[in-house]
């Protein structure tokens, strides 16, 4: 990346969300800069899913190791390739225990690529594109093309099918009552009036039992207008720890035949992605690993050599700190960018930088050459503004090693 062709408020926007500890907005590659590896893997899950497969995969990670800035990543390559994407997390009174309110989270966190932005969706902007075709077909076309689309919709769940050709009718029509009422249903939405559901066929609303029925009629859906697939990224999945027992048995069993019926091919052209903590997928007593029969299909670490080797196939990828190459390409990228944006050179090498920050960040600490990505980005970023305001100082022009010393690391001042 040619960081001196930055757009400035772009790139203001990008370092100021680093030092605030979140993702940048339309986060690309490069923040993820040290997660080639775990990105590409997601990348390569996300082909997967636009080919037709349906799969559930988990990233493992503590607070501040990346787990954010890969979603982004993901999350903007997917409307990149033309998903719809549910992007959101987890809250204490919405767990995955019940269908039926997952469902209605998943149908109302939605986003799609309108007019060159990725931007959050309603009904209309997801529709659009197909409602505007139809509209420039001869109206025996039109009535052929809804005719193939519902009929396929039919087939996985008919009430689903009842209420799009409801919103259909009601969008030509131009009756907006009714097309309100259709979406409604279908976003999982209980509070309609009988008489409006009584337009298009319905009764009742999206129960728990039907509830994933319809998401994958909508997967379906998707994929006959024209979309790629459909991406659902949850994050927070740790605070199914804190639930109940019965709500938190409930959330892992639901996990559970998603990821089964995944792997059966009920959702086709879909990628899952559950994030969380490295307790909740270790802890006995209240994560995964409580419960078996889910903790057996995840997979798990190999011990070797008193490090854990993680296969980055199966279903869950975990992130540590990251190692020394990494950092070292990491404070590259940041440097890059800080000094083009704020047009200044640092009079020490791109290695001390990084010396620096360990130092700062491991004060307290014994010092290695690895570090959590968002303690270590903050850290770097402060020290980058103190060098570029404070060039008189004399701490800032004295080269920093990391040197081993009898298994240990220790801080060398260059002379």
């Amino acid at each position: 990346m040619n960081y001196s062709k930055t757009d400035p408020l772009r790139g203001e926007r990008i370092l100021q969300a680093l030092k605030n500890g979140v993702a940048p907005p339309n986060a690309t590659g490069w923040p993820c800069c040290g997660r080639q590896p775990q990105q590409q893997e997601l990348l390569k899950s996300l082909g997967q899913a636009g080919r037709g497969l349906g799969i559930m995969r988990f990233l493992s990670g503590e607070y501040g190791s990346g787990k954010s800035l890969l979603m982004a990543s993901l999350e903007h390559q997917a409307l990149e390739e033309n998903f719809v994407v549910a992007r959101f997390q987890l809250e204490p009174g919405s767990l995955i225990n019940n269908f039926s309110l997952l469902y209605t989270r998943i149908m109302h966190s939605l986003s799609v690529r309108v007019s060159e932005k990725n931007l959050p969706a309603d009904f209309e902007s997801i529709f659009g594109n197909w409602l505007s075709h139809l509209n420039g077909l001869e109206p025996g076309e039109a009535a052929g093309e809804i005719r193939r689309v519902t009929g396929e919709l039919h087939e996985i769940n008919h009430g689903f099918a009842r209420a799009f050709l409801g919103y259909v009718r009601g969008r030509i029509s131009g009756d907006r009552e009714q097309a309100w009422a259709a979406a409604a249903f279908i976003q999982g939405e209980s509070n309609i009036p009988a008489a409006l559901k009584a337009r298009f066929g319905i009764r009742g609303a999206i129960e728990r039992s039907q509830a994933m029925e319809c998401l994958r009629a909508f997967a379906r859906l998707l994929v006959l207008l024209g979309y790629a697939g459909l991406v659902i990224l949850i994050d927070e999945a740790e605070l199914i720890m804190k639930a109940r027992s019965d709500i938190r048995r409930s959330s892992y069993e639901n996990i559970r035949f998603l990821m089964d019926a995944l792997a059966e091919g009920s959702f086709p052209h879909c990628l899952w992605v559950l994030v969380g903590t490295e307790e909740f997928f270790n802890n006995r007593d209240t994560g995964i690993r409580s419960h078996e029969a889910l903790h057996q299909r995840i997979g798990s670490a190999m011990e070797s050599g008193g490090s854990l080797l993680h296969d980055l196939r199966q279903p869950v990828i975990h992130l540590g700190h990251l190692p020394e190459e990494d950092l070292n390409r990491l404070t590259g990228n940041l440097v890059r960018l800080h000094t083009a944006l704020h047009r200044w050179s640092p009079s020490i090498s791109v290695p001390s930088i990084r010396n620096w920050t360990l130092l700062n960040l491991y004060r307290s600490e014994e010092p290695r050459p690895s570090a959590n990505p968002r303690a270590y980005i903050i850290r770097l970023l402060e020290l980058l503004d103190l060098m570029q305001q404070h060039p008189e100082r004399q701490i800032f022009h004295t080269e920093l090693d990391l040197v081993p010393a009898d298994g240990r690391y220790r801080f060398i001042h260059k002379k």
